[in-house]
């Protein structure tokens, strides 16, 4: 059987479901394979988002070039480094107009009234304080995963980073360069993180739709999550501080889809 068609009104009206409306600010992690086959590809699934946040809203996705962390002398360039973590995100980078935060690693793409001041600056660790990840938490943005689990919540990095959480460590990249939207080059001081044990967010994904910061939905074939940020900090930081050790690997599955949302009938 072949698969169907998923349109941009589908995705606008999943993500309506959702809880999303006019004027929010949405920061999206996603992967199309996952929705099936969308009608127009991942500008159509960027359309889709704009429509349902209008004129008044703003757009942000990750921008992320991972792979420069293992570069001698690695170069961001800020109007052609790809960003690596899905298509969806890549097709808002290079949307005229899009603004783009300085990171070796964890730039953030905007489109929108907020796009300046949301990527205005960026700490030099990947979601430090004066990061895109800490004001989207700080302004209680919306975020959302389109397909993909929590295990791409970076924004749950920067409530590791705000509480110094014990097992977030770092590793600078020496030599980095920034090469700017005029072309010219410039040092970069580069930090990423070096962090032992590794994490898992996934268990977060029941407490936080059970404290109501997340509302789940299918669109397509995409699990659709959406959690607001403000609360997700809340959630996170009490968490966290109770058990630092919560949402790091204790020999879970990396899963997509989470057993007990399927035994809900949540997606």
């Amino acid at each position: 059987m072949s698969e169907s068609i998923v349109t941009r009104a589908d995705i606008a009206a999943g993500l309506a479901r959702l809880g999303l409306s006019r004027g929010d600010l949405l920061f999206y992690h996603s992967s199309l394979s996952r929705f099936g086959v969308v009608d127009g590809g991942p500008d159509a699934v960027i359309d889709a988002m704009l429509d349902v946040i209008g004129p008044e809203g703003t757009l942000a996705a990750p921008g992320f070039t991972f792979s420069l962390k293992e570069d001698i002398a690695p170069v961001v360039d800020m109007r052609h480094s790809p960003s690596e973590v899905g298509v969806i995100s890549d097709a808002l980078r290079r949307r005229p107009g899009v603004r783009r935060s300085r990171h070796l690693t964890h730039s953030v793409c905007a489109i929108g009234p907020r796009a300046a001041e949301l990527t205005a600056e960026h700490s030099v660790t990947p979601c430090g304080l004066r990061s895109p990840f800490a004001k989207l938490l700080a302004w209680d943005a919306k975020i959302a995963f389109l397909g993909v689990d929590q295990n791409s919540n970076t924004c749950l990095h920067a409530v590791e980073e705000e509480i110094a959480l014990p097992r977030v460590g770092y590793r600078e990249i020496p030599g980095a360069r920034l090469r700017d939207e005029t072309g010219c080059e410039s040092d970069l001081s580069a930090i990423v993180h070096n962090s032992n044990p590794l994490y898992d967010f996934n268990p977060a994904d029941r407490p936080l739709f059970d404290c109501g910061a997340m509302t789940v939905t299918t669109i397509g074939g995409a699990a659709a999550r959406l959690v607001r940020g403000a609360a997700m900090r809340t959630w996170a930081i009490d968490a966290l501080t109770r058990d630092p050790a919560f949402l790091s690997i204790r020999g879970a599955e990396w899963m997509f889809r989470p057993k007990w949302a399927d035994e809900m009938h949540l997606f």
